[in-house]
């Protein structure tokens, strides 16, 4: 046996833990029951009724400038819109044409028009499952026949046939004798001019 006072025990590693009742750690943050009182003691940083999430903004719609190239479908616009790209193998400026089928209300597009549409959006709803665009404005109309003014053109499409009484298809058509009468004068004249000299060499 012996003498002296008895050994202590060596310390023991402690737990993260820690024993009931300890102070919890620097940085801790509470759970349960202590953290819905904590949230209901901390006031409001913004008095009075809370502020609703903002709505989800719609994606501003682009609208696009293209060329008819068909119009022979009812209510119907294909468009076509050429982009130049660059190509990112070969560095090369490259074309892309692209169609879009756009609805025309009142069926006025005729080939060759110079258009503007834009996608319909969930509101306005597709008139079909390829038809998601339509008709906004027409920039530049084509003429649909050689030397036939724009207000012509405006009304006239091919194979339709329009009532000769309607005032711009009155003065269109004034214009196309005047044109034609003109035409022929200057060649009556050209004939009587040469046929002195035809005579004076006989």
């Amino acid at each position: 046996m012996l003498d002296g006072p008895p050994a202590e025990p060596a310390p023991t590693k402690k737990s993260s833990c820690g024993r009931a009742g300890a102070p919890p750690h620097r940085g801790s943050r509470p759970s349960g029951p202590q953290a819905l009182e904590e949230s209901a003691k901390t006031p409001n940083p913004l008095p009075g009724p809370p502020v609703p999430r903002p709505a989800r903004v719609m994606r501003r719609l682009k609208k696009v400038v293209g060329t008819v190239v068909s119009s022979s479908m009812d209510k119907t616009a294909v468009v076509e819109v050429q982009r130049l790209y660059v190509h990112s193998k070969y560095r090369r400026i490259m074309r892309k044409r692209l169609r879009y089928f756009a609805h025309d209300e009142h069926d006025i597009c005729g080939v060759g028009d110079r258009v503007q549409i834009w996608p319909m959006g969930e509101r306005i709803g597709k008139r079909s499952a390829r038809k998601t665009w339509a008709v906004v404005d027409i920039l530049h109309r084509q003429p649909r026949l050689e030397g036939e003014p724009c207000e012509l053109a405006s009304l006239m499409r091919p194979g339709e046939v329009v009532d000769a009484s309607h005032p711009v298809i009155a003065a269109a058509n004034s214009v196309i004798e005047a044109r034609k009468t003109a035409e022929e004068a200057a060649a009556a004249a050209a004939d009587t001019a040469a046929e002195p000299d035809a005579d004076a060499r006989a």
